[in-house]
């Protein structure tokens, strides 16, 4: 029973995991895209800093783009963090922390973590400001984090029951700003309603 039962909980969670992965896809934007949109009709600037995780290195967070359509302002200065866990117990030092200037404005975070290690984000963040242009404090930065709610109807691909347990799941999940221990005080939540 308890094996059928465990099975019912991968079973549920994976067929979740990957229909909110093709809603994403679906809705993904490239750096070079938002590069152009920000172009053709730039956004409202405002002061401050507004660093976004980015499970992708090559996409737009979408979270970002909420942000940009539903607000239609942006930080004067973005950073995108993306955490990688690689394959091995832990990652060298000089391995660690891969900085770019993406744009007048946009920067790019890359932090690498062994599978072994506790990923220490804001140790990350701190050497990567040293070595980018920002001028804005981290102290003072806005760490935005998206949350999906999971509607459990019987109008998306997943049936009701399904994606009721799969929502119950998600909630019950680890938090990603413990995961990453980021500053409760300077965490913003931007949430999206799904019917999977």
């Amino acid at each position: 029973v308890i094996g059928v039962v465990l099975f019912a909980v991968m079973v549920v969670w994976s067929r979740g995991r990957s229909l909110l992965r093709e809603y994403y896809v679906s809705r993904q934007v490239s750096y070079a895209e938002l590069r152009q949109t920000l172009t053709q009709k730039p956004p409202t600037r405002l002061p401050g800093l507004s660093i976004y995780l980015a499970s992708n290195q090559d996409i737009a967070p979408p979270i970002l783009l909420m942000q940009l359509q539903r607000f239609r302002g942006l930080s004067e200065e973005i950073l995108f963090l993306s955490v990688v866990v690689e394959s091995v117990p832990e990652v060298e030092e000089v391995e660690r922390v891969q900085v770019e200037v993406v744009d007048e404005g946009f920067y790019r975070v890359v932090a690498r973590f062994g599978f072994m290690e506790i990923p220490a984000v804001s140790a990350v963040l701190q050497r990567a400001a040293r070595q980018l242009p920002l001028r804005n404090s981290l102290k003072e930065a806005t760490y935005f984090v998206g949350r999906e709610t999971f509607l459990g109807t019987s109008h998306g691909r997943m049936s009701a029951l399904e994606e009721q347990f799969f929502a119950f799941l998600s909630r019950n999940s680890t938090d990603i700003t413990r995961v990453f221990d980021l500053p409760s005080n300077q965490v913003m939540e931007l949430g999206t309603r799904l019917d999977l």
